[in-house]
């Protein structure tokens, strides 16, 4: 296990660069808008039997993009702060260097994640208010939060449905003397039982205890206390790592709605990943350079795209370009253009008036 050790460290992060980890930020905020612009329902994807390939291209093209590339989001960013974490600082078992992250994670996370749930409701209580005043009905918001109680508003939703990532994160943050010790003492046992736990698709029910937090979290926690350059590794075989991602990519999605679906995809996340960063490095340095300093807005726009800007947005591109298929060709390309947009609006005017309202509530970002 020393020889291990000594292998391990030998292999420093030095090309792991921070603005490489900054600004893939962006890209991922961008795939979580795809997400959420389609509805939560995976449709099959089949070829149809009256030959109409634009239709077909959409339906494959969109189930891709939004229900398994899409995938890939969140897992990294749970992976990012994962490393982040255990790399610096975090050396030897000492409470006081947990308690120093935890202290910054209080308003990096907790607050951030508490105003912005309670945001969504008050923006739900004001819509449905003048909605009421003008004689119209309550919307599905304003149903939800009639019919639930605070710890599902704030916790087991959340009501802001995209902090779900940012509660589990919350959670792994609090368990990581319990990763420190696994890395220490039975690092490939851990490694074993993550794995299974993980590709077997065995989940808790439990919020803030999703297997996939834990995955990854758990697996960059232990490249960061290593201070593996796993980028390195993944370098000398990108071809193999690339073409897995590929093909996993078209087999998760010709299965969606098949049984087989979630085990595909979760390899697939495991392969897209590293994918991810590797693509990143291919991108000239003026692209990472924009993308580095859309890392502040892209939380903004990550907290927010769900509070009524996604819903109008999806109204505004139905009334332009209807619902046949030439429509949602175009509404699948624009809406994610017109919600990013949106936001950047509304952050740069947050930026210009009160900036430090706005740091306060990107958590000192």
């Amino acid at each position: 296990m020393a020889q291990g050790d000594e292998q391990i460290n030998s292999i420093v992060t030095g090309e792991f660069r921070s603005d490489v980890i900054k600004s893939v930020r962006f890209p991922l905020t961008v795939l979580v808008i795809f997400i959420h612009i389609l509805p939560d329902r995976i449709c099959a994807v089949k070829f149809t039997d009256d030959g109409n390939v634009i239709e077909w291209a959409y339906l494959f093209i969109s189930e891709m993009v939004s229900h398994n590339l899409g995938h890939i989001a969140v897992p990294t960013f749970f992976g990012i702060s994962g490393f982040l974490f255990f790399y610096n600082g975090i050396d030897y078992f000492n409470i006081r260097s947990f308690n120093d992250k935890w202290k910054r994670r209080i308003r990096s996370l907790l607050i951030p994640y508490l105003i912005w749930n309670i945001l969504r409701c008050i923006a739900v209580f004001a819509k449905n208010y003048v909605a009421s005043v003008l004689g119209m009905p309550n919307d599905y918001g304003m149903e939800i939060l009639n019919s639930v109680g605070l710890y599902d508003i704030l916790w087991a939703g959340p009501f802001n449905g995209p902090l779900w990532y940012m509660r589990d994160l919350i959670v792994m943050s609090l368990l990581t003397p319990l990763f420190y010790l696994c890395y220490k003492y039975c690092r490939a046992l851990f490694v074993v039982l993550l794995s299974t736990v993980y590709l077997l698709t065995f989940e808790s029910g439990i919020p803030g205890l999703s297997t996939t937090a834990f995955f990854f979290f758990g697996i960059g926690g232990l490249l960061g206390y290593c201070k593996y350059d796993f980028l390195s590794l993944c370098e000398r075989h990108r071809t193999v790592v690339l073409m897995a991602a590929m093909v996993l990519l078209v087999c998760a999605t010709l299965l969606n709605a098949n049984i087989a679906h979630k085990y595909i995809v979760r390899l697939l996340r495991i392969t897209w990943v590293p994918s991810v960063f590797l693509l990143m490095r291919l991108l000239p340095d003026k692209v990472l350079d924009v993308f580095s300093k859309m890392a502040v807005p892209s939380f903004f726009i990550y907290v927010c795209h769900k509070i009524y800007i996604l819903d109008w947005t999806n109204g505004l591109a139905l009334k332009l370009f209807g619902d046949d298929i030439y429509g949602l060709c175009i509404s699948y390309i624009v809406k994610p253009v017109l919600v990013i947009t949106f936001c950047l609006v509304i952050y740069w005017l947050l930026k210009r008036i009160m900036p430090k309202t706005l740091s306060f509530l990107c958590g000192g970002r």
